[in-house]
C-alpha cells in the first residue's frame, strides 16, 4: 500500500527538489562533484601561479600551462553540458 492511503505524507525522491538523484546521470554527477571542485581549486592556484615571470618568460613552461588550462576549459564545460542535460 501506498504510504498516502495509510494517511501519512510522502513524497518522491524526484520531487524533493535536492538530493536523491534517481536518473543515472545524476549520480554519475553526484559522484563527480568532489572531483570536479578539487579540479576548480587546482586551476585556480596554476591560474595564479601562471602570472609569475618563470611561466610567462619561458615560452615552453606558458605552453605548458596554456596547454593544461585547455584540458580543464574541455572538463569543465563537458560537466556544466552534463548539468545543463540533468
Amino acid at each position: 500500500k501506498k504510504k498516502e492511503e495509510q494517511g501519512e505524507s510522502f513524497v518522491d525522491d524526484e520531487d524533493s527538489g535536492g538530493g536523491g538523484h534517481t536518473t543515472l546521470l545524476g549520480r554519475i554527477l553526484e559522484f563527480i562533484d568532489p572531483f570536479i571542485i578539487a579540479l576548480i581549486l587546482i586551476n585556480a592556484i596554476m591560474m595564479g601561479v601562471a602570472t609569475f615571470d618563470f611561466v610567462s618568460k619561458n615560452k615552453q613552461v606558458e605552453k605548458i600551462f596554456d596547454d593544461i588550462d585547455d584540458i580543464f576549459l574541455i572538463i569543465f564545460t563537458v560537466e556544466v553540458s552534463l548539468v545543463f542535460l540533468h
